[in-house]
């Protein structure tokens, strides 16, 4: 429990991001992402 500021929880991409240019994902790049973690990249 100390660490848990720590911990980034996964997020699927928005088609409408509404946090500003720069603070989202691709969603090709979320793919890839995905894609690598599922097979232990």
């Amino acid at each position: 429990m100390d660490d848990f500021e720590k911990i980034h929880f996964w997020t699927t991409p928005k088609a409408n991001c509404s946090q500003g240019e720069g603070a989202c994902v691709p969603y090709y790049r979320w793919v890839s992402d995905y894609v690598g973690v599922i097979g232990g990249r």
